[in-house]
């Protein structure tokens, strides 16, 4: 095309380019969505040297002719495999499709809040949730007492503008927001309670329990007593989250911070669960009023079928120990019901594809290595049936036995992840018939290969939106006033249907454990190119985080960490890894002296 029509090519690239540009440096969060445009340049690039394309009808009428043509079989041979690509490209994410095809995710945000408000109330939103409530109130008729106003930027800080919303409506009339800043809003003397996703803001304590929940009459350490919950669905996949509403009351005036949980144990009695607890000051709360609790909890990626026990508890974080409120027997934990997990309908996505099938068992599908505990390898074995239940084992190059565990039995469509961790990442891998290993890919005895671990390679999913798969860090010590680039890999898990917001910090730690300096990066992944709710399953983001060692940083310890949490609400979405707590680690650097 260059050679052929420069004007064609210049416009053609020139357009691409110019248009990319441009979207690029606006840095907005439609960025995917103002970049379409450009593509119609970039398909007529790329159709344009398989030929003239009024006469491609005409080249390809007479095929046994065409056949024999060599120079016709190299033009289009690019064209062929072309599609093929992109054939291929809608095979695998075809599935993401069809999934926000069918999702009721907005409506049913938006029949929630409209639904639960109070009458005549003021739902504060932002337009993401604005507009699918307008729809439901103005076609729909859903709730015409309600007023949905929209909050717009105004040049100030975007909190201090929420604030003075509610200030402005909250003496007159029932007030919901969507969304929620702790700092500001813990200044303010209201009380939000969750509804649905969003809160209620309440003028006054409440001193009775909401309807529809199960009584409950536990008191813990004389100071909280649980009142009743209610539990969404008893039935769920691993990652996928269960939604916990618990109602509780302080018995005296609280005069230490509360904290309350939500756990999954399994029949051993681990943990199997992640979840963000619930924490209440001192002096925030009076005696006898009611306090309501929504739990999101994710059952672990791991976590086998099995029938679970979820349970709630109290403890005081901010004394020694963070010591557990106990019942009047002792137990510092309230069981409230069984949930069955079920194996995953969902395939796991990972850095480490295999297709190794193992005789009358299920076939390894993928691996994944999370190396961010020190002297230890986490080893990620992700599963498709159809296949029986089957013990496995894990060898190094010698053939030592590194570590074992069991896959469960498995359905065609379903699927199952383990994790094991080990002193070393294992080179093969056995399945066992009694004593015996299984036959793999039909015709090998013994161990299989796995695929070794990259440098700085992590596996840590992150509630059912996504997976960290790799982390980049400087190398040495890091010198004061210098900027360092944290670079994170993850992978979709699924089409996230939340706006997720990426938080990295570098931290000095003094000695005693108390923060010398602290530099933190908050952004929507990819420089604020690709939000989370344009990601679909196996979408591979790179973000790249830039913070600056303070010019006058002590020589201490420099620890990274990562935060994944919701960009209306600042709920944390938890790191799927019972060893790991709120924040992820991602490594720890010396700082050289100025």
């Amino acid at each position: 095309l260059l050679w052929r029509d420069r004007r064609l090519a210049l416009l053609l690239v020139g357009s691409f380019l110019v248009h990319t540009a441009v979207t690029l440096t606006y840095r907005a969060p439609q960025t995917v969505e103002y970049e379409m445009p450009a593509y119609v340049s970039l398909v007529l690039l790329v159709a344009v040297p398989f030929g003239q394309i009024p006469n491609l009808k005409s080249q390809i009428s007479n095929p046994k002719a065409q056949i024999c043509n060599l120079q016709f079989v190299i033009c289009h041979l690019p064209f062929v495999i072309f599609i093929a690509a992109g054939l291929v490209n809608l095979t695998v994410h075809l599935p993401s499709y069809r999934a926000l095809s069918q999702s009721r995710d907005a409506r049913a945000y938006a029949e929630i809040l409209l639904r639960d408000a109070p009458a005549d109330a003021v739902i504060l939103s932002n337009w993401h949730w604005a507009t699918p409530m307008w729809y439901l109130q103005r076609v729909e008729g859903l709730r015409p007492d309600v007023t949905v106003k929209y909050i717009a930027p105004r040049g100030e800080p975007l909190a201090q503008t929420w604030v003075a919303a509610i200030e402005e409506y909250a003496p007159r009339r029932p007030v919901v927001v969507v969304r929620y800043f702790e700092r500001e809003y813990s200044d303010l003397s209201y009380r939000f309670e969750p509804l649905g996703e969003a809160f209620l803001v309440r003028t006054a304590p409440r001193f009775a329990p909401p309807p529809g929940l199960t009584s409950l009459d536990v008191t813990l350490g004389e100071r909280v007593a649980l009142l009743g919950y209610r539990l969404e669905t008893d039935e769920t996949e691993p990652s996928r989250l269960l939604e916990l509403t618990l109602a509780w009351s302080p018995v005296v005036t609280p005069t230490s911070d509360l904290a309350l949980f939500a756990q999954l144990l399994g029949p051993d009695g681990r943990l199997w669960s992640a979840t963000q607890d619930c924490s209440h000051p001192a002096g925030r709360l009076v005696d006898g009023e009611v306090v309501v609790e929504r739990f999101v909890v994710y059952p672990l990626l791991h976590a086998p079928p099995d029938d679970y026990t979820l349970v709630v508890g109290a403890y005081l974080p901010t004394e020694p120990g963070a010591p557990r409120l106990t019942t009047t027997d002792g137990t510092d934990v309230v069981p409230l019901t069984t949930v069955h997990l079920r194996p995953s309908t969902l395939r796991p996505v990972t850095r480490h594809p295999t297709l190794v099938h193992f005789a009358g068992g299920p076939t390894l599908i993928g691996t994944g290595y999370d190396t961010g505990v020190p002297g230890q390898v986490r080893v990620y074995l992700h599963w498709a049936g159809p296949g029986a239940g089957a013990v496995v084992q894990l060898l190094d190059e010698s053939g030592a036995v590194l570590g074992q565990g069991r896959v469960p039995v498995l359905e065609r469509g379903q699927y199952a992840t383990m994790a094991l961790d080990l002193p070393a990442a294992p080179a093969r891998i056995v399945l066992l018939d009694g004593d015996y290993p299984r036959r793999w890919g039909l015709l090998f005895d013994g161990p299989a290969p796995l695929p070794s671990p990259a440098p700085h390679e992590r596996y840590v999913p992150f509630g059912d939106a996504l997976v960290l798969v790799g982390c980049d860090w400087p190398v040495g010590a890091l010198e004061p006033g210098t900027e360092v680039t944290l670079g994170l890999h993850f992978l979709g898990a699924r089409p996230p249907e939340r706006d997720y917001i990426v938080s990295t910090a570098l931290t000095g730690l003094n000695p005693d454990g108390t923060w010398a300096w602290r530099e933190a990066h908050d952004t929507v992944p990819a420089l604020g190119a690709i939000p989370t709710l344009k990601w679909i399953r196996g979408s591979a983001i790179f973000d790249p985080h830039r913070l600056t060692v303070p010019g006058n940083a002590p020589p201490v310890p420099a620890v990274g960490s990562l935060v994944i949490y919701d960009h209306f609400t600042q709920a944390p979405l938890p790191p799927l890894d019972e060893r790991l707590g709120p924040t992820v680690p991602l490594g720890t650097w010396a700082v050289a002296s100025p």
